[in-house]
């Protein structure tokens, strides 16, 4: 083999150029290719923006009471205690976190615990006696719920108040309520009355609170059947029964909450024009002297089973000291105590002019 001894450098030079060159170009060739298939691939749209729908549930919040108050009928002065046939307010201050457009009804109930002891639930049935019941409901409306029975308790809803921002979270509820004549009378102590509130929102949740140890002051009133008790035509010396009203007697009406008592009296003189005669207390008439008896009870002709002198001052008639309170069963109209008295009249056996003497007899009622 021929040994190399002289390296041409310079063609070796010009070899590398050209290899370098041809490089080069084929680099630029793939180039303008992939930049021709570039230019050649469509382009892709895309809009300004895109929305998903996001949700979430709300759970719901049951309604609170914050306070129940008693007040008088002014709705800004507390009290522990009620009158029958006296206006009074029940204010309810509640709330919902759903919003008080959530609370869709208010149930009060004004009841009587028999033994007190800040215990005591309501019934849940209209009770003249021991249990009214009202209602508020979203429309907004208020009521009464004592069904067809006639009663004394009363509501005035246009005093009545409902919070003017249902969306707020928090409201005031006013109740303008008058009590019925026959609300049980109660100390307070040994009986109470109390007050129950039940708030329901739209998803029946539920909050209730009572408040206990109200009184319920006594109440009594009385009527007479008639205004007028005639004797008719009577000889000196006589005596007559109730002629007018044609049953011979009168009947007292009374209602009352309480135990009460019943009396009369008469006016010392009965006229006739110039004339007059006096009552006699003694049942022994002299002349000119007149004298009532009465009794709760009488024979067939009306005249009294056994006699009580009717004298000028208030006395309490026999048997009637102590009468039981009008008393009603639930859900029934509320009623009186009627008591029909039987009268004589009796003259001496003279000193009276021909004519009509007319005079005053007076009926009362006392709670015991």
């Amino acid at each position: 083999m021929k040994a190399i001894t002289n390296i041409d450098t310079e063609n070796l030079r010009k070899g590398g150029r050209v290899k370098m060159k041809a490089c080069i170009n084929k680099i630029l060739y793939i180039a303008a290719i992939v930049t021709l298939l570039i230019g050649l691939t469509p382009s892709i749209a895309y809009a300004a923006d895109s929305g998903a729908t996001g949700s979430f549930s709300c759970t719901n919040a049951a309604p609170t009471i914050t306070s129940i108050t008693l007040q008088q009928s002014d709705k800004a002065t507390e009290t522990g205690s009620m009158t029958p046939q006296t206006a009074y307010v029940v204010q309810i201050v509640a709330g919902d976190a759903n919003t008080l457009a959530d609370i869709t009804q208010i149930d009060i109930w004004i009841f009587r615990d028999d033994d007190a002891g800040d215990d005591g639930a309501p019934g849940g049935t209209w009770d003249a006696d021991h249990e009214a019941i009202y209602k508020w409901v979203d429309t907004p409306t208020w009521s009464m719920e004592n069904g067809v029975a006639t009663t004394t308790w009363s509501i005035t809803t246009e005093s009545c108040d409902t919070p003017a921002d249902m969306g707020a979270t928090s409201g005031e509820w006013n109740l303008y309520f008058t009590v019925g004549k026959l609300a049980q009378e109660s100390d307070g102590t040994a009986a109470e009355w109390d007050i129950k509130v039940t708030v329901t929102d739209a998803q029946a949740g539920t909050a209730s609170t009572t408040i206990y140890s109200k009184s319920m002051g006594a109440y009594s009133a009385l009527s007479l059947s008639s205004a007028t008790i005639a004797f008719g035509d009577i000889a000196v010396g006589g005596t007559a029964a109730i002629q007018t009203p044609a049953e011979h007697y009168v009947t007292l009406v009374a209602i009352s909450n309480d135990t009460f008592a019943l009396g009369a009296k008469s006016s010392s003189t009965w006229t006739n024009g110039g004339s007059s005669a006096t009552l006699d207390a003694d049942g022994t008439p002299g002349d000119g002297y007149f004298s009532l008896t009465q009794d709760n009870a009488g024979d067939g002709s009306g005249h009294p089973t056994t006699p009580q002198y009717v004298t000028t001052e208030t006395a309490n008639i026999t048997d009637l000291g102590a009468v039981s309170r009008t008393a009603t069963d639930a859900a029934t109209s509320e009623g009186t105590t009627d008591t029909d008295m039987y009268m004589d009249c009796i003259l001496g056996a003279s000193g009276f002019v021909y004519g009509t003497y007319s005079g005053t007899i007076t009926y009362t009622i006392t709670n015991s």
